[in-house]
């Protein structure tokens, strides 16, 4: 866990404003943790959190609890600690990074075993391509695999940004009706 801290020493009290966190990047939709590794007696704190520049909230409270990112851009939390004499603050910058843009193409019926292309990805430099279940599938690495239909089958596309690490899935259904 990395820790940012400022001090603020006036002759009578003293305050460290300091905050945990063990990482700085992130995906959409997950969560991150503050937390206050302050010691200051008497002291209270206030946390204020923006987005993209955006002052949108604070908290008068010791620890922020889990807080889920629900917005791609650049979050700034400050916190700050006060008393009778002095106040300190930092802040620490997390980066909220957007999921991987994903097309798994249209649901399909079919009337015969037959194959079938799936998906409507157009290869991007720095993503990856997974579909499962690969069993019918010529390469399940390829954003456009062929499958080789036999029976009914929902495969699922798993798309990861390589310079983010950001994922995201979709599915796509391949119904097989032998008419008779």
């Amino acid at each position: 866990m990395d820790s940012v801290f400022v001090t603020v020493n006036s002759g009578c009290c003293k305050y460290n404003a300091m905050i945990q966190s063990g990482k700085y990047n992130f995906c959409l939709n997950d969560s991150l943790e503050l937390l206050n590794i302050s010691q200051n007696a008497g002291a209270s704190y206030k946390w204020y959190l923006s987005l993209n520049g955006n002052v949108y909230d604070s908290v008068s409270n010791s620890n922020l609890g889990k807080i889920k990112l629900s917005k791609p851009g650049k979050y700034t939390f400050r916190l700050l600690a006060y008393g009778a004499c002095q106040s300190s603050s930092t802040t620490l910058e997390v980066f909220c990074h957007p999921l991987p843009f994903i097309i798994p193409g249209r649901d399909t019926l079919l009337c015969a075993p037959s194959t079938v292309i799936l998906g409507n990805n157009q290869p991007i430099a720095q993503r990856t391509y997974t579909w499962m279940p690969k069993t019918t599938l010529n390469d399940n690495f390829l954003p456009q695999p062929t499958a080789n239909i036999s029976k009914s089958t929902t495969y699922t596309l798993v798309v990861k940004d390589l310079s983010t690490g950001c994922m995201n899935y979709d599915t796509i259904n391949v119904l097989l009706s032998l008419a008779k």
